[in-house]
């Protein structure tokens, strides 16, 4: 014959049956918890993935456009140069050729830029399985070649400017000679 169970004994078994319940949903909760988590981090890291993919995108088109800008002030800059040396009959001296040789070395230098850009642009499809720390070192290599090529573009300008204000000069003086009575 079974002993006869206390009342404590009683409700110390249904503490236990239901502390056992509780314990199997949290696990459940747990588990689910768990679920979202993993989902949430793998969308997160898609989200950080696209958003540095577009800034890498983004970036590519600058130096693209930068490199082009320093292309049409060097083409600006070695006319004008030209007209100087026309105007000073300095036609092929050494201060020139120097100037032409330094406006080279800034455009060969951005054509690499311009070759690495269009790599990236044209591998575009590559992207996607790119890992995100490899993005990040892309963008910053395309950031600092932006910031590069502005800053070719930028002493190409001043050059241009400067260039053209001789230019100007010059032709002033030949003008205001030929007009003048007597010339």
């Amino acid at each position: 014959m079974p002993p006869e169970l206390s009342s404590a004994d009683v409700i110390a078994m249904a503490a236990a049956v239901v502390s056992a319940i509780g314990g199997a949903a949290a696990a459940f909760a747990a588990f689910r918890s768990a679920s979202h988590a993993r989902e949430a981090s793998a969308y997160s890291v898609a989200a950080e993935h696209r958003l540095i993919t577009r800034e890498l995108v983004g970036a590519v088109h600058s130096v693209l456009s930068e490199v082009t800008r320093a292309h049409m002030l060097a083409d600006s800059y070695l006319s004008e140069l030209t007209t100087v040396e026309v105007f000073t009959r300095n036609r092929g001296h050494s201060s020139g050729v120097a100037l032409r040789a330094a406006v080279q070395a800034y455009l060969e230098k951005l054509d690499a830029m311009r070759v690495e850009a269009s790599r990236i642009r044209d591998g575009f499809k590559d992207l996607a399985t790119t890992s995100i720390a490899d993005l990040s070192v892309k963008l910053a290599q395309l950031h600092g070649s932006a910031a590069e090529a502005q800053l070719v573009c930028e002493s190409l300008n001043r050059r241009l400017i400067s260039a053209s204000a001789q230019n100007r000069a010059y032709r002033d003086t030949t003008i205001q000679r030929t007009t003048q009575p007597g010339a």
